[in-house]
């Protein structure tokens, strides 16, 4: 998120995002789990069962936006 931010160039835009990261909560992540080790490398995150993410524009379905 820092670097959403470093990047943004347009004051209000940076304003709502930092808005938007006030009103967040770390209850919202509750259900996530954060123990253990992660791997995010290419290799790992390789598609390793044939599965093709459909794009939202063509899903049919809005994108979620934020509160």
């Amino acid at each position: 998120m820092s670097r959403i931010l470093a990047a943004e160039n347009d004051p209000a835009r940076r304003a709502e995002l930092i808005e938007a990261l006030r009103q967040g909560s770390v209850a919202t992540w509750k259900h996530f789990n954060l123990h253990g080790e992660f791997d995010f490398s290419d290799e790992r995150m390789a598609d390793s069962i044939g599965l093709t993410a459909v794009p939202v524009a063509l899903s049919g379905v809005d994108p979620p936006r934020a509160p």
